[in-house]
């Protein structure tokens, strides 16, 4: 480690004499400045080969790590045959670099300086180039003439080098990689503008405006069932949808819509008894019908025939808008009082191309990725912009001044991708139309360029809670990933290890945001902001992220202490961590970090999961990338893979095969058993809703994987099995005797 060397350095520098100390620098050929860069920065200075193998030589200290190699990677016996080879059939070549050691080429001793971890090429006259300074390597190996002696490698090779070598391989642990990026707005299956049902009438086909065109125009603008005589039934061929039942207490008009369509005052629930001939009103104060019918029989919603032409028609001119621009609606709703939400907003949403959930909010979703710190420039944002945002001083407490100077990130601040600033754009384009043209009130946003989405709050809510938190977008990023500071994952009960979340602009959650339009089913009123923490304790948040060290350097005394194996609690109390803060100001400034970056969002935009096709093709990439990492076994990967998702989900898909339900193809009704006619009530074709492909999709996948790992006989069988229960479950496709010779 690079900072354990440091402290080594600046332990022997202390004990020496200003004199002794000024004479060992002039055999290093070193001055004091940069050898106190050496000590203050070493992520930052490295010395050169030269450098290193003199300050290790006259400063007593381990050689520098960037120089060292994974010795301890290799038994004792391969070392040595190693070390022998090299010293015997090396080469050192000038060039115009300088000199550079060349090594014959030989498989076995290949792999042995690939397994050390010594970087190498091969040239190609089939020679090994080796890529570090032939001095710095040979002082490792010692001379040809020692004897080395040692029972571990480190030690055979400390017993004959010039310097000192201290283990670099550590302790290895395992990984495993999730997905790291989603960045795309969130959208309904199939994407709706608005949360207003078109019905069944037409099929699965939810474009108002389509749905509009494919039906007769009835005589009234809505009727329904179960209504008192003093309301007329009107027969039509108009769409018939179940939507809420609401009473003008003026004019006693009864409709689905939140204001009177004839006299325009707000509307109210009205409550009904669905008893035939009955249709009263429920007693408010007694809560039952007036004339003692079943509690059960009370209803809320009623079934209207609508015209949705008409209705399009009507809204249009509200809001002023001469389009629909293919506003697409729901089929029914889920609600339990079945509200409605106003078409207005939705033609609004798809004349922005903003899509809705459930709930009526515009959501974007991002994969969670913490950060403390940043500079303007890796963000985009100017350092005067960032002034206007509260932040005047860089993380060292200097004038902000410097778009490369490093900035700690406030506590409730975030990092947005590119696409979600600029879908936050187009939804705060749709906010302030609904301001101006639904409720008559002045535009808020006024956004005309993606940029000034920074600076906007926003909610930030994930899936499995009720609770979001606020945050202030101050950036934007490449990478498909929402970059937040650990303290605000933590209060939406997120510790990043793979989550993705939702992002939504806080006057859209404020305006059209209801718990009337969440399902009624089991869990429909999670992924909802029905709460808001506005400020953000640290105190209340996950303690996972009270565990996140702030310290800028490790004292010597940690690497010590850990190089020793000791158990983490021991050496707890050598490092600062947020815990230790809590209920203080440093709670929420002042945090270090130990490396630096040159840009916290570079790496891949995308994974190849992403940009390959077939489930096959994912696969082999997945394998080929095992078959090349020494630590992996590919076998094992393989046994996994096949284990535990193509044999579970093939079995999974066999049993959701012979329990399907049919649905049918205009209406998408749904049955449990086909009906003895074959038909639809409406009189259309049925079919399956999962289908031999689904089932048999991973079959000759699992089977080559096999073959060609040479899996065990019990992941064999297991696979036989299957394939056995699904030629019996399958008419086979060789129908004529012919087809068997």
């Amino acid at each position: 480690c690079v900072d354990r060397w440091s402290h080594d350095l600046d332990r022997a520098k202390s004990k020496l004499s200003g004199a002794k100390l000024a004479q060992c620098l002039r055999k290093c050929a070193i001055t004091p400045e940069r050898l106190n860069l050496f000590i203050s920065n070493p992520l930052s200075h490295r010395p050169t080969p030269e450098e290193a193998l003199a300050i290790s030589e006259v400063f007593n200290v381990p050689l520098h790590p960037y120089y060292l190699y994974r010795w301890r990677a290799l038994k004792p016996d391969e070392t040595l045959r190693l070390r022998d080879w090299m010293l015997k059939s090396k080469e050192i070549r000038v060039t115009s670099a300088g000199e550079q050691l060349i090594l014959p080429l030989n498989p076995d001793y290949k792999l042995l300086l690939e397994r050390a971890g010594i970087p190498h090429s091969v040239s190609n006259d089939n020679h090994i180039l080796l890529a570090d300074s032939p001095r710095t390597v040979l002082a490792q190996l010692g001379e040809s003439e020692a004897s080395p002696a040692g029972e571990t490698s480190l030690d055979i090779l400390n017993s004959v080098a010039s310097v000192r070598l201290r283990d670099k391989l550590g302790f290895s642990i395992g990984a495993r990689m999730g997905r790291p990026e989603k960045a795309e707005e969130r959208r309904m299956k199939p994407p709706v503008q608005v949360l207003f049902p078109v019905g069944r009438d037409l099929g699965s086909e939810r474009s108002l405006e389509r749905v509009a065109e494919g039906l007769d125009r009835p005589t009234s603008l809505e009727t329904f069932d179960g209504v008192s005589s003093s309301l007329t039934d009107v027969a039509s061929s108009g769409v018939s949808v179940e939507m809420v039942t609401r009473m003008c207490p003026q004019c006693n008009t009864v409709t689905f819509e939140s204001r009177c369509p004839d006299c325009g005052v707000h509307t109210e629930v009205y409550r009904w008894c669905s008893q035939e001939g009955c249709g009263r009103p429920i007693d408010e104060k007694t809560g039952m019908c007036p004339l003692s019918h079943d509690v059960n029989l009370i209803r809320t919603t009623r079934s209207y025939t609508v015209d949705i032409k008409a209705l399009l028609e009507r809204v249009e001119s509200e809001i002023g808008e001469p389009q629909a621009y293919g506003v697409r609606g729901v089929l029914g709703l889920t609600s339990s009082l079945k509200i409605p939400e106003y078409l207005g907003k939705g033609i609004l949403r798809a004349k922005h191309k903003v899509y809705c959930y459930r709930d009526g909010t515009a959501r974007f979703d991002a994969t969670d990725a913490p950060l403390t710190h940043f500079t303007p420039r890796e963000i985009g944002v100017s350092v005067s912009r960032l002034h206007k945002l509260g932040y005047h001083t860089d993380w060292t407490g200097s004038p902000l001044v410097s778009e490369d100077q490093v900035v700690e990130l406030k506590v409730q601040d975030i990092i947005v991708p590119l696409n979600c600033a600029d879908y936050l754009f187009r939804v705060g384009m749709f906010v302030d139309d609904c301001l101006e043209k639904i409720y008559g009130l002045e535009r808020y946003y006024n956004f005309k360029t993606r940029d000034d989405v920074i600076g906007r709050l926003v909610i930030g809510l994930a899936p499995h809670t009720s609770a979001g938190i606020i945050g202030r977008i101050i950036g934007f990023t490449r990478a498909s990933l929402c970059y937040a500071h650990p303290y605000w994952h933590a209060a939406k009960r997120r510790n990043c290890d793979g989550d993705e979340d939702a992002v939504i602009l806080v006057l859209d959650a404020l305006l059209n945001f209801s718990k009337f339009f969440l399902p009624a089913g089991r869990g429909g009123f999670m992924d909802a902001p029905l709460v808001l923490s506005v400020i953000l304790n640290p105190e209340e948040v996950d303690d996972e992220s009270h565990n996140m060290e702030v310290c800028s350097r490790y004292p010597a005394e940690f690497y010590e202490m850990v190089s020793r194996g000791c158990d983490p609690k021991e050496v707890e109390h050598l490092v600062d961590i947020v815990a230790n803060r809590l209920n203080t100001q440093a709670q929420y400034e002042g945090f270090g970090f130990t490396h630096e970056t040159s840009s916290f969002d570079e790496g891949p935009r995308n994974t190849r999961y992403k940009t390959l096709g077939s489930m096959a093709e994912k696969l082999e990439a997945q394998l080929s990338l095992a078959r090349l990492i020494a630590a992996v076994d590919a076998k094992d990967v393989a046994e996994r893979v096949l284990s535990h998702h193509f044999i579970r989900d093939i079995r999974g898909n066999l049993r959701a095969y012979s329990t399907q339900k049919i649905q049918c193809l205009k209406c998408h009704r749904v049955y449990r058993r086909i009906p003895l006619s074959g038909h639809c009530v409406c009189g259309s074709e049925l079919s399956l809703t999962v289908r031999q492909k689904n089932i048999s999709k991973y079959l000759d996948v699992a089977k080559k994987m096999i073959r060609e790992y040479g899996l065990s006989n019990y992941l064999t069988e297991r696979l036989h099995l299957i394939e056995s229960s699904l030629d019996s479950l399958f008419i086979s496709e060789q129908t004529a005797l012919t087809d068997f010779f």
